[in-house]
């Protein structure tokens, strides 16, 4: 597991490698009156804090997380892991056949409201970032 989490923490920074490995706290820069941030994964949907399942691509008949447990979540960064569930689209996307493994998941660049708005997924095949909302 350490493997896969360093592999994820390389590439999304520091502030993600204090909070994995225990080395500080996710609010630890944005001093003693920060909140926790939110997050929304597809426009029109309410802001959520640790929630269990995220549809990064806005479409759960593409790609989404659940199971997510979160071992830090803070004002600047979130992190978590769970499972990560990708339709292979073989022989057709609208067939279903979704690949489901272990990923980490990481929220990052929060707004000045508070809201985050990238993620970063990371899994045995890769890692990719994207966008929040998506709209």
């Amino acid at each position: 597991m350490v493997v896969r989490g360093a592999a994820l923490i390389g590439g999304i920074g520091v502030a993600a490698s204090a909070v994995v490995f225990g080395m500080g706290s996710p609010q630890a820069s944005a001093g003693p009156a920060a909140r926790d941030s939110q997050v929304i994964d597809c426009t029109g949907r309410a802001p959520a804090v640790r929630p269990d399942k995220l549809e990064p691509g806005c479409s759960a008949s593409h790609q989404y997380l659940t199971d997510i447990g979160w071992r830090a979540w803070g004002s600047d960064v979130a992190v978590g892991e769970g499972m990560y569930h990708a339709n292979k689209c073989e022989p057709a996307c609208a067939a279903g056949n979704f690949e489901t493994m272990h990923a980490w998941v990481v929220l990052s660049d929060p707004t000045s409201s508070g809201m985050f708005t990238k993620v970063t997924v990371s899994d045995d095949k890769g890692q990719w970032t994207t966008s929040m909302p998506v709209r």
